[in-house]
């Protein structure tokens, strides 16, 4: 009996979609599986910031660059607006700004560069911020509003890329070349599980292999300042959590520094990023906890501590908070993210280090190549 789809694709967040629209656009027909009719978890509760500066030398940096320029064409073809352009890391201090001029001397990337002050100072953010010692520009970042990008990409591959989506759809089980479902039993020639946290309750096994855990944040939105930010804004707190700057010597004097300054931010492993819709209003954040058994609920202390350090980026604003919300992603201290066969034909895939929307659609692209590419089928043009 001849199978009704090439490939199934369980799991509608950002790695899901990804390799959905690597898969369609090489011609194949796709089925899509999930237990809800959107994205719920991590792909639709980040700033939706596809970042690049900073990311783990070696595989990882080209594969965000690959990322972000497929984004660019996702947006175009898609008609998901990018909100933002670029990144401001702000330095504060004379140990922040060192940990900015080494990356500019050691990293591979082009185009970032150091700010004058009279840069950042005649911007329309210029009166907000606060005392600061340095300003690192990089040009590659792209941000798109997930809740409203991730759902329109979910939609246009359904109408427009013959993707066949499958709502509550709660897979139980996987095996060589089929997915069971409580409803039916779905067939095909390759099945790329893309589960996020819910890894642990489909393969345990993977899960305790790569010994992933899971990290909740908190993040908040508040309402608009009545300024347009141009660019993604992290400060000293994200140098230290960023492996492209966390790895460099230079780093362990700010991280010293930081201890005695944000003692209680480093502990709930809270870092700043402010990011900007449309509308005006801001996203920030976001702190981090670990553990299979991390209790689900907001604590006001880490929301205080969010704010407290957007008020040292920004005294001259009053953030008002108009929304608060947790979320939750599998979390490894190892890699980054994986690849891992568990059946012929079928894959656990998983991006593990809180950047999915930074990696999502190069690391799909580099799996789909991989198991479809071989069959020689040319990609279909989009954009035209």
């Amino acid at each position: 009996m001849t199978k009704p789809y090439d490939v199934i694709v369980v799991g509608v967040g950002i790695l899901g979609l990804a390799h959905a629209w690597h898969a369609a656009r090489m011609g194949y027909k796709v089925l899509m599986l999930d237990t809800t009719a959107s994205a719920q978890g991590a792909s639709v509760r980040n700033f939706g910031f596809v970042t690049v500066t900073g990311q783990r030398p070696g595989e990882d940096l080209p594969m965000a660059v690959r990322s972000a320029a497929i984004w660019k064409e996702v947006s175009e073809v898609v008609g998901i607006s990018i909100e933002q352009t670029g990144a401001w890391f702000v330095a504060h201090s004379a140990a922040s700004e060192a940990v900015l001029k080494a990356y500019l001397r050691e990293s591979s990337m082009t185009g970032c560069c150091l700010l004058a002050p009279e840069d950042w100072q005649q911007q329309p953010v210029g009166p907000f911020l606060g005392e600061i010692q340095a300003i690192l520009h990089s040009p590659h970042e792209l941000r798109i509003n997930p809740r409203e990008g991730i759902p329109k990409l979910l939609q246009w591959l359904c109408e427009h890329a013959g993707v066949h989506f499958e709502p509550s759809a709660h897979v139980q089980t996987v095996g060589d070349g089929w997915v069971q479902t409580p409803g039916a039993c779905y067939q095909a020639d390759h099945v790329f599980l893309c589960l996020g946290d819910r890894l642990q309750a489909l393969l345990p096994e993977v899960w305790r292999a790569f010994e992933l855990r899971r990290c909740m944040l908190q993040m908040l939105r508040l309402e608009p300042i009545g300024v347009r930010l141009d660019h993604p804004m992290l400060t000293d707190l994200s140098l230290i959590r960023y492996p492209g700057f966390a790895t460099l010597q230079e780093t362990q004097a700010l991280r010293a520094e930081l201890t005695e300054t944000y003692p209680r931010h480093l502990e709930e492993g809270v870092h700043l990023i402010v990011v900007q819709d449309a509308d005006g209003s801001l996203v920030v954040g976001d702190s981090h906890a670990y553990g299979d058994d991390v209790v689900p609920f907001r604590r006001e202390e880490v929301d205080q501590l969010i704010l407290d350090a957007f008020k040292d980026l920004m005294p001259g604003c009053r953030p008002v908070v108009s929304e608060r919300w947790l979320g939750t992603y599998a979390s490894s201290a190892g890699p980054s993210w994986f690849i891992e066969p568990v059946w012929p034909g079928v894959h656990a895939v998983q991006v593990t280090s809180g950047a999915g929307m930074s990696l999502a659609f190069g690391l799909a692209e580099k799996n789909v190549q991989a198991c479809l590419g071989k069959l020689g089928k040319t990609p279909k043009n989009w954009g035209n």
